[in-house]
């Protein structure tokens, strides 16, 4: 179940999630010669990305994706891709492989994502109304998404309130991870991380309890 790790200071959070996931690639490249990846987008990892970049790892047998990305043009200010690359996708994890969602208007087909399922290490975030990837509460396509059943591995999210619709992976893809984290900072998200966990039933209303009922580890800093 789940494993809620808080640290004294973000520093210390995102030097030590870097050293864990890199431990985690390694021991998937070593086992198989390649490992798959998917990271959140926002502002809020950039920091763990700068770390883990640096790693000496056999990047060009990484691939990796996004949990979820915004419907507009990779150069668009608030596209993850973007994001990505120039954070994550810099120093020696420039040779890694990245997997878009979403480039030249088209979305990334099951096949490929299905080329990299399973997938090796999943990071997500968690926003203040308890959404995951892009797993928003009452979105028109949630229940689908949310079915571990559901054939597709990504979904277009449409949500009340959110400026663009979304891609996101579907929690079919998501749930074949070997690992399992969750990256939050500062106390109001540690105040919903607690209401999210106070009834792990209404997965609808705040969809990351889908993930607290799994094996992961949350790491927080205030």
């Amino acid at each position: 179940m789940m494993n809620f790790i808080e640290y004294s200071d973000r520093p210390t959070l995102f030097r030590s999630l870097a050293q864990t996931i890199a431990q985690e690639l390694t021991t998937s490249l070593s086992a198989s010669g390649y490992a798959n990846l998917a990271v959140p987008g926002g502002t809020t990892p950039a920091p763990f990305f700068e770390q883990l970049n640096s790693v000496p790892l056999a990047w060009n047998n990484i691939h990796v994706t996004l949990t979820d990305e915004r419907l507009v043009d990779e150069n668009h200010e608030r596209s993850n891709a973007r994001l990505l690359k120039n954070s994550l996708l810099q120093n020696r994890a420039s040779a890694a492989t990245f997997i878009p969602l979403y480039t030249d208007g088209h979305l990334v087909s099951d096949a490929v994502l299905a080329a990299i399922k399973p997938l090796t290490v999943v990071v997500l975030g968690m926003g203040t109304d308890g959404h995951t990837a892009s797993l928003f509460p009452h979105a028109d396509e949630l229940i689908a998404a949310l079915d571990p059943d559901n054939s597709a591995l990504s979904s277009i999210i449409h949500a009340p309130n959110v400026p663009e619709p979304r891609i996101s992976l579907t929690w079919s893809l998501l749930s074949s991870a070997q690992h399992l984290h969750i990256l939050i900072t500062g106390a109001e998200k540690k105040v919903v991380l607690q209401q999210a966990l106070a009834d792990l039933s209404e997965i609808t209303a705040m969809p990351v309890r889908v993930v607290l009922q799994q094996a992961v580890t949350v790491h927080y800093a205030p």
